[in-house]
């Protein structure tokens, strides 16, 4: 009984014979309720039911068959859906779109509408109209009905008025027609029998014209090619003949308007028609604002190739930052559960490309970093257990404990870095799940710094048995400050950041690396999970290799990890980390008989606190400033207890600021 009477249904629907059978299909809310997108299809609805020239399927009688068919309407938002639907109800038209709560401060809704063509399968065309206010959108849809209804019922035009090379022709805006658009012009001639009864109408393209000025009721063009004369039919869009041994690309674009190019060569603006040589041609379709595509296009003699494509727009910073919501195509979250398993593979499937790849790029380091440093624990051990803490010797006993303390150092760095990038390997997983289903595309974008830092760099040590008094007394407290330049580049993503800072002098060269895991408190506050890591390429000058003079140092290096929160606005950004457990190693002084040298410590331990102020005085450029503070001390006592000198206390002070610069 329901196949029969889907079938009464189907077979009653295609007796409107010389109407337009459409059907709406529930627009898709975005960041919004479904009964907010509910009032718009009844307004739909209601708006084309105006128009005798239109045939609407009742919504109850839709979902009525629909579930017959077994076809959910919910959800049904892609081109394939509707055009499946569309031939289950055998209708010309298929109405779809959406509604998203852009919520900037001036546009508050961004409403589009899309005509699908069911027998083609493609889109004919897309209306898009930015809201103010919910008081906005009746007579929005009002005015996208009238838009629909003229574009689709204004198959025949006439020309009215010739002079010259000038064309006037009577429609105008009120039937949709647009400046620069094509129209093709027919002669008619009428087949009579002996009768004189007309048997066959016959339309013969005479030229194309393309409209230069529109008014409300009328449209002012100029001859393309051929001779019109007054009153000829007009139809939109050019008529391309098939020419012997030739083909047609027919090339639509949505939006209309966009450059045309076959290999290289600009052909026109779309929808567009042309015929040529059969062959491989590449395609490329450009619009300012949008992505351009590019493809290849094989055609054979006799045959038309039609290319529709929607170009998708391209979303700036400035769209971004300008408080609004910028919808996106959802994916599906299974699908990018099990990509993520491959990092960054799953956020690059949600269309987040360059999240994905600095994804990719923080997991292999954190674990290139950690392989580096757990290898070195092996190494470090092996070369302590060569050595004798109980040796008469003094630097055979002193080996033992420096390389005692670099392996349990090495085994602390290692273990941070492997435990934050495991960390952000399961959150990126996490987040391409969540991601998958997200209305919304969300903000990132890289940035470079230019600037100064200052350093302030204090060194303890403890006295050592083989040292003279006054060495002792010479390194027991060592200031060194100095100015440098300063280098950054870094990326903030939804839940991820990176930063990198290079600072240069003639005294340092000093490599600052942080990441963020962003776990988010609302549209604007961050709670953190941060790395650190720093190290310095150069190593202590400034001292004459006596017993007496040496007095400058330079920063070691430093591992940890800690928790953080930040506060992002289009303008400002604030930053405050707390790592309280860093792990790291310094420079100090040894002395044998009348020489001294520098040695490298490691089996420090301590803290660290970071705060950073940003302040964009436009939407890609501002000030940054960041001040670090680090106290370490020793964590092995071992080692002084057995009367050699080791770092008691390490703090530093740095202060870095400049130019900052979004992209």
């Amino acid at each position: 009984m329901k196949r029969i009477s889907f079938i009464l249904f189907v077979l009653s629907f295609s007796l409107f014979s010389g109407k337009i059978n459409i059907s709406i299909l529930r627009i898709e809310p975005i960041g919004l309720s479904s009964s907010f997108s509910r009032s718009i299809d009844n307004l739909l609805q209601n708006e084309f039911l105006k128009y005798p020239a239109f045939t609407v399927v009742e919504r109850d009688r839709l979902e009525s068959v629909l579930q017959e068919q077994k076809i959910q309407l919910t959800g049904l938002t892609s081109t394939v859906g509707a055009v499946k639907v569309g031939r289950i109800l055998n209708v010309q038209k298929i109405i779809m779109g959406s509604i998203s709560n852009f919520g900037g401060r001036f546009i508050k809704y961004i409403l589009t509408i899309k005509v699908v063509d069911v027998e083609t399968g493609t889109i004919d065309f897309a209306i898009t109209r930015e809201l103010k206010n919910k008081e906005e959108i009746r007579r929005a849809v009002k005015e996208i009905v009238k838009t629909i209804v003229n574009k689709l019922n204004r198959e025949i035009g006439k020309v009215s008025v010739v002079k010259g090379n000038t064309i006037y022709i009577d429609i105008g805006k009120n039937q949709g027609v647009e400046t620069g658009e094509l129209f093709t012009c027919y002669s008619v001639n009428l087949i009579k029998d002996n009768s004189g009864r007309v048997i066959m109408k016959e339309e013969v393209p005479v030229g194309t014209i393309k409209v230069v000025a529109v008014d409300d009721e009328g449209a002012k063009c100029e001859i393309v090619q051929g001779r019109p004369a007054t009153g000829n039919l007009v139809k939109p869009g050019p008529v391309t003949r098939h020419e012997k041994g030739k083909g047609i690309i027919s090339i639509k674009a949505i939006p209309e308007n966009a450059k045309a190019y076959l290999d290289g060569q600009y052909i026109g603006k779309t929808p567009l028609e042309i015929s040529m040589k059969p062959g491989d041609y590449i395609l490329e379709i450009r619009k300012s604002g949008y992505s351009s595509y590019r493809g290849k296009v094989r055609l054979r003699s006799g045959r038309k190739v039609v290319v529709q494509k929607e170009l998708k727009r391209v979303i700036e910073l400035e769209d971004l930052f300008g408080g609004g919501n910028i919808p996106r195509e959802k994916t599906s979250p299974s699908t990018a559960l099990k990509r993520a398993f491959i990092p960054g593979l799953g956020e690059m499937y949600n269309g987040n490309f360059v999240e994905g790849g600095v994804i990719q790029f923080n997991t292999l380091l954190y674990g290139a970093l950690a392989y580096l440093y757990l290898s070195q624990v092996s190494n470090a051990t092996d070369e302590r257990d060569k050595h004798n803490p109980n040796s008469t010797d003094y630097w055979d006993a002193r080996d033992y404990y420096e390389y005692d303390r670099q392996a349990k150092t090495n085994m602390l760095e290692g273990i941070f870095f492997a435990g934050f990038g495991g960390l952000q390997y399961i959150y990126s997983i996490i987040g391409s799940y969540l991601d998958a289903s997200a209305e919304f595309q969300h903000l990132s974008y890289f940035y470079i710094s230019f600037g100064g830092a200052y350093e302030n760099l204090n060194v303890q040590t403890a006295p050592d048995r083989s040292f003279s008094s006054i060495f002792n007394s010479t390194i027991d407290d060592i200031n060194s400050q100095g100015l440098a330049g300063k280098f950054g580049f870094g990326f903030s993503g939804k839940r991820t950041d990176f930063l990198l800072n290079i600072l240069f002098s003639d005294r340092i060269v000093y490599i600052l690396l942080s990441g963020n895991l962003k776990f988010h408190m609302g549209k604007k506050a961050s709670i953190l999970i941060s790395s650190l890591f720093s190290i310095n390429q150069s190593e202590p000058s400034g001292f004459d290799w006596t017993t007496e003079t040496p007095t400058s140092l330079v920063p070691g290096e430093k591992i940890g990890i800690g928790p953080g929160f930040k506060y992002e606005s289009p303008r400002m950004i604030v930053e405050v980390k707390g790592f309280p457990y860093v792990v790291g190693s310094g420079w100090t002084f040894v002395q044998s008989g009348t020489w001294a040298d520098k040695k490298y410590l490691s089996g420090l331990k301590g803290w660290e606190g970071d705060l950073s102020l940003t302040y964009y005085t436009s939407m890609r450029t501002g000030f940054r400033l960041n001040m670090r503070y680090s106290a370490l001390s020793d964590a092995y006592p071992e080692m002084n207890d057995a009367g050699f000198s080791t770092i008691i206390d390490q703090k530093e002070i740095m202060v870095n600021t400049g130019i900052i610069y979004r992209f």
